[in-house]
């Protein structure tokens, strides 16, 4: 008895990790910058950077590529096709953390409140973050903060896409954002994209080019 009283007990969760998912490279059309040599063909964190409104080639086929066991999170409402597990009713900063939040505390149950039957998650994506107001350095820590938790967690890979700078074009100075000294061609803040693994810059309809 002395033995056991002197016993712990710790959570399964402590010697068992979920295994850590990828999003899927193969086949699809990537040049390398002139400063990247990196030559792989899996992700567990990718950022597009988009040009149209419109869903590209490009991010249909990294999609289809991955369709099987990702939820998109559809703030751009462009994902109609019933092939995939698609959640059209997230529009604001709030309305996104508070779902991912309750993902990560239930995913299954949380899905089914949403019309949807899975019985496994391997990966999620946000499309399209430049939709998304009050996305600042401060914000933006709670999102990075969510995301890796639900990657821990159940080891899910994280797909997001935004607009490039000429998308602001008519809504703020788009002059002035020329003018800016930016390492990557978007607006989101840098905080949220050196946490990504992969950065795409699409430059054609079919064809991306790897910046990070």
């Amino acid at each position: 008895m002395d033995v056991l009283a002197n016993c712990r007990i710790y959570p399964l969760s402590n010697f068992l990790k979920p295994k850590r998912n990828a999003i899927n490279l193969e086949g699809l059309n990537i040049n390398n910058s002139n400063d990247i040599t990196i030559n792989n063909n899996e992700s567990q964190s990718l950022h597009l950077i988009e040009h149209s409104f419109r869903k590209s080639k490009f991010k249909e086929q990294l999609v289809s590529n991955n369709f099987e066991h990702i939820i998109i999170i559809d703030i751009i409402s462009i994902w109609q096709d019933d092939k995939f597990n698609v959640i059209n009713s997230i529009y604001t900063f709030n309305e996104l953390i508070n779902f991912l939040t309750k993902f990560n505390d239930s995913p299954l149950a949380t899905l089914s409140e949403y019309g949807i039957s899975m019985d496994t998650v391997e990966g999620i994506m946000i499309d399209n973050l430049s939709y998304i107001g009050n996305l600042n350095n401060k914000s933006i820590v709670i999102l990075i903060k969510i995301l890796k938790l639900i990657q821990i967690n159940f080891g899910c890979f994280i797909l997001s896409t935004s607009y490039g700078l000429e998308y602001y074009e008519g809504i703020e100075n788009f002059q002035r954002m020329k003018n800016l000294n930016l390492k990557y061609p978007t607006l989101l803040p840098m905080n949220y994209l050196l946490e990504m693994d992969t950065i795409l810059l699409r430059e054609t309809g079919e064809i991306s080019r790897r910046l990070k």
